[in-house]
């Protein structure tokens, strides 16, 4: 009887295979909006990889220090933290960007898949939460940056995901909140924007009353890249920090209102008064008149802090007025001219070619068809200022009036957390820096949520208020 003996495997390997086939195509019916969405996602990233190969021409400074970084494995002062092009070196092996922009396209696309799941888990609708998952998997300049070795990507893969994981339950495991804390902290060693989004974490949790043990796993696990970094960072520079250039930053954003007429300044940081500089001080570190060879040096790094912290407390007003002028910059109706340098080149130039870091041999090739099909896609579909901010609105809103856990969906907290989280890292830039137009960026995974998990408690308060009525 060996044929018999021989079929029962079969037949039950061939019911298992149809059985999962019927629930594929159930999931499938289900979530065919998503399905749709993510599709487009898709092939807006493939179109993108071959309309500019391997990435964007590095037009911005940052991005050709990243990949300088990475070539050189330069360990000492810098600007910003070592681990992105540490990601990156791994990426570059091969004497290419094409690995960088497509692995950067594959985290874009796991943040919008990511969203839509927790979306479902929080009870959305699947049309709500593939609306909620669109702005990350379809905006114009969320490509351009995914396109390009720049920080947001990654930044938005960690913090999406340290956000996910704190929400996914009530009432999260210890090793679920040491992974929330481990990526944060990882997060901020990317782009220190990552530190805004610990407090709205710790606060989510309070709500949702998470035991103090977790609160605690979630501090300590954060603190352990930093305070390795720390370390490193000592052994790089003598100085046991995450950084040595955030007081040239801060200096940046007071660098405008500053006036040594009116405040006392000691001697060693009248360097910094802008009667002392040759050009009268303009907004940001790099517009600031403020000369490069005190800038690149280090050690004027605690003079600039201190002289920046001395000026925020003598005109705590001027301070706040510049904190939300830029941040007013969010919420424009378009990109201003400034902002257009992120928007997908329809031709290269010479320096293009010549702006590579030694080391890699990069030779970029622009297809005009699709490159041209992008440009008018990134011009039309992107999350603007007045969307963003109404998305932000949506989100408090529904939030404040799903406080209570009555609420079915019960996701009030749920729709503060991402709007708390897309406020976080648009602020944290105008406070200790200045508005840059890329810094919205990270800002589109959150906002989606926010406005759906925000319209879905509205909706609901809405509807039982009628039916009370009724």
């Amino acid at each position: 009887m060996p044929g018999t003996l021989d079929s029962t495997p079969t037949r039950s390997f061939s019911t298992r295979a149809r059985a999962a086939g019927r629930a594929a195509l159930t999931w499938a019916a289900e979530n065919w909006v998503f399905l749709l969405v993510v599709g487009a996602g898709i092939a807006l990233r493939v179109l993108t990889m071959v309309a500019y190969d391997p990435s964007l021409p590095l037009r911005s400074g940052d991005a050709y220090q990243y990949v300088r970084r990475a070539i050189t494995l330069y360990l000492g002062s810098s600007y910003h933290p070592f681990v992105y092009s540490a990601i990156l070196k791994p990426l570059i092996l091969a004497g290419s960007l094409t690995w960088v922009t497509a692995a950067q396209h594959a985290a874009g696309l796991a943040v919008g898949v990511m969203l839509y799941l927790a979306l479902r888990r929080f009870g959305l609708h699947p049309a709500l939460a593939a609306l909620g998952a669109a702005p990350v998997l379809l905006d114009g300049y969320q490509l351009a940056l995914e396109h390009q070795p720049l920080t947001e990507t990654f930044f938005e893969l960690f913090i999406v995901s340290a956000v996910i994981v704190g929400a996914w339950s009530g009432h999260p495991r210890l090793a679920a909140a040491a992974a929330v804390g481990l990526l944060l902290g990882a997060s901020v060693l990317i782009r220190f924007a990552g530190l805004a989004i610990l407090p709205v974490i710790l606060l989510f949790w309070l709500v949702r009353r998470v035991e103090w043990t977790r609160l605690v796993a979630l501090v300590a696990a954060f603190l352990i890249p930093l305070v390795g970094y720390a370390v490193w960072f000592q052994s790089q520079t003598g100085s046991f920090a995450l950084t040595d250039r955030n007081g040239f930053y801060l200096y940046g954003r007071v660098a405008a209102f500053a006036d040594c007429k009116t405040v006392e300044v000691p001697t060693a940081e009248r360097v910094f008064c802008p009667e002392n500089l040759k050009h009268p001080p303009g907004r940001g570190l790099f517009n600031s008149g403020l000369p490069y060879s005190v800038r690149s040096d280090p050690k004027n790094n605690a003079l600039a802090s201190s002289f920046s912290r001395r000026m925020i407390r003598a005109k705590p007003g001027a301070f706040a007025q510049a904190v939300l002028t830029d941040f007013g910059r969010y919420f424009e109706t378009r990109a201003s001219q400034d902002d257009e340098r992120w928007l997908m080149p329809a031709a290269l130039t010479p320096r293009d070619e010549r702006h590579v870091p030694p080391g890699i041999d990069v030779e970029f090739q622009l297809r005009s068809q699709p490159a041209s099909l992008l440009r008018k896609w990134q011009e039309n579909v992107w999350l603007y200022g007045p969307l963003l901010g109404a998305c932000l609105v949506i989100g408090l809103i529904g939030g404040i009036a799903g406080w209570a856990r009555t609420q079915r969906p019960p996701v009030g907290p749920e729709a503060l957390l991402f709007t708390g989280a897309a406020l976080g890292v648009l602020l944290f830039p105008t406070i200790f820096a200045v508005y840059h137009f890329r810094y919205y960026v990270p800002a589109i995974p959150f906002a989606g949520p926010a406005a759906v998990l925000g319209a879905s408690v509205i909706y609901h308060r809405l509807r039982r208020t009628r039916s009370g009525g009724a």
